[in-house]
């Protein structure tokens, strides 16, 4: 099975940074990590509709014809390369990491017009990082690999600054 992987993009060098630019590429890397997981799944996705496809396609021609599922498609010599139910499942953690990084980054910038405090800024970007991580949980589960180690060594800064 083809696994789709990508590599956090945001192993950032946070040292001698202000608060504010602290959260800010926090943020930055953040939303790169979410870019990146819906490429993968987007990857993901396309590729087990096409084995899915092929594999419908063989099952019809098959004499005598096959019902498709998993294991017939896998004995076709067309296996689906991820489980499309958990696939599916993997949207709401994209989305939910889309939704947190834009709520951290509207109180970053409200906090830096003094219409929000820092605590607030604390507890969005953190939430956000936890968004990351059940992210990461959730694409890790599928089968679409991602490093951990670059999201925990920004946790550990931000944790250091915060």
């Amino acid at each position: 099975m083809r696994k789709a992987v990508f590599l956090l993009a945001f192993a950032i060098l946070l040292s001698g940074c202000t608060f504010d630019g602290t959260a800010k590429k926090v943020l930055v890397g953040a939303n790169d990590v979410q870019d990146g997981a819906k490429k993968a799944f987007d990857d993901a996705k396309a590729q087990t509709e096409a084995a899915g496809k092929a594999c419908g396609t063989a099952a019809r021609a098959a004499v005598p014809p096959v019902t498709p599922s998993p294991e017939a498609c896998a004995a076709l010599g067309i296996p689906i390369p991820y489980d499309p139910e958990k696939l599916n499942k993997l949207a709401g953690p994209i989305n939910a990491t889309y939704e947190a990084i834009r709520a951290a980054e509207s109180v970053r910038l409200a906090w830096k017009k003094g219409e929000a405090g820092k605590s607030d800024v604390i507890a969005k970007v953190t939430l956000g990082l936890d968004a990351i991580s059940r992210l990461i949980t959730a694409a890790n589960d599928v089968g679409i690999n991602i490093d951990r180690a670059p999201l925990d060594e920004v946790i550990r800064k931000w944790e250091s600054v915060k």
